[in-house]
């Protein structure tokens, strides 16, 4: 696709891109996608990305796994932002997660790397949850460097995804079956005002605040696995959970009474031995394509003019002396990528310069 807006020197350009679905409330219609992530304990690097109409159909979107270069990936959760789709994970057991970003759930690079704060060990199973004012939250199991208890932590994500901040320690000792909890590999589910907590070892809880420690224990947890995820399909919620090749599905009405299925594996991504630990991503697919324009600026700098735009895809800055004879080159100066922008630096033109991006 290639789009274009004339730019004279000291003006502005607006390139127009079509706009990414948005995430979906788990409402289901003919426009409504379910993905869910999943990697490979036996493959370096290998993740994999299932697609399909309803949570319990669905295939492999490569048919092979796309390679990470990395020790490992595991505990994936997927979100979009914008026109971009970020995946965050914990390399090995760590004490930190990785953030990688792609425009298309295939071709990935790296962007951050979220550490756990000095008094934890560990920080795994890290999750995105979403509240309905856009907040995005990063739900985490934290190991304590001092009495080594384990904790669900969460922390508010920066608006653009590279830092945590506002990290609350969520201790769920308060199990009246048990007395303890383990919370790795957990999931949250935001439902109507409530957050509801999905942990490894089969307990649940509910929150209305996800940063205050005050999570209730509800009967009727799952028992099964770890890489617990729910999605919401025709008023009926569905849970996956996996663990090495293994994975187990389960439905309920009100995220709370939970009922084992079977569930033929045609209609099931085939995880084999490379299932572990995924989550949904539920996406609504516009009926109708709108527009969104996004601006490429340009600005003075001593004897150099700043060209910059947003960095929300893989586009190509060229330019232009004459636009009546359309010769458009590709501009050769380095481009520079900070605070989710894009930017290159080059000596004001003597004469008029015209700018536009490809894609």
């Amino acid at each position: 696709m290639k789009e274009f807006i004339k730019l004279g020197l000291a003006a502005l350009l607006a390139v127009f891109i079509t706009a990414s679905p948005e995430p979906a409330s788990g409402q289901t219609n003919s426009n409504v996608r379910y993905f869910l992530t999943s990697f490979s304990p036996s493959i370096v690097g290998g993740f994999w990305i299932f697609s399909g109409d309803c949570p319990t159909n669905m295939s492999s979107m490569s048919g092979g796994p796309p390679i990470w270069m990395c020790s490992d990936i595991r505990d994936s959760s997927m979100i979009q932002v914008g026109n971009l789709f970020y995946c965050v994970f914990n390399d090995e057991q760590s004490n930190s997660c990785q953030i990688i970003v792609s425009p298309d759930m295939t071709n990935w690079t790296d962007y951050a790397v979220i550490l756990v704060p000095p008094t934890f060990r560990v920080f795994w199973s890290p999750k995105f949850v979403t509240d309905t004012n856009g907040t995005i939250y990063l739900t985490a199991f934290v190991q304590n460097a001092s009495d080594y208890n384990y904790y669900m932590g969460v922390g508010i994500m920066s608006s653009d995804l590279t830092s945590l901040n506002d990290f609350q320690v969520m201790d769920l000792s308060n199990n009246p079956a048990s007395g303890a909890t383990d919370p790795n590999s957990s999931a949250v589910y935001l439902h109507n005002g409530v957050y509801y907590l999905f942990t490894g070892d089969g307990n649940e809880y509910t929150a209305t605040n996800i940063l205050n420690n005050q999570w209730t224990w509800l009967t009727g947890g799952q028992a099964y696995g770890a890489g617990k995820s729910v999605a919401e399909w025709n008023g009926i919620f569905y849970m996956s959970a996996t663990e090495l090749g293994s994975h187990a599905w389960s439905m309920s009405a009100d995220l709370t009474n939970w009922t084992n299925l079977e569930i033929p594996d045609a209609l099931t991504p085939d995880l084999g031995s490379i299932g572990r630990e995924g989550c949904f991503f539920t996406l609504t697919v516009a009926a109708a394509v709108p527009v969104n324009m996004v601006q490429l600026n340009i600005a003075r700098a001593g004897g150099n003019i700043v060209v910059s735009w947003p960095n929300l895809g893989s586009y190509v800055l060229e330019q232009s002396s004459n636009l009546v004879r359309q010769s458009w080159t590709t501009n050769s100066a380095k481009m520079v990528t900070a605070n989710g922008t894009n930017s290159v630096n080059i000596a004001a033109p003597q004469g008029a310069m015209f700018f536009r991006l490809t894609q």
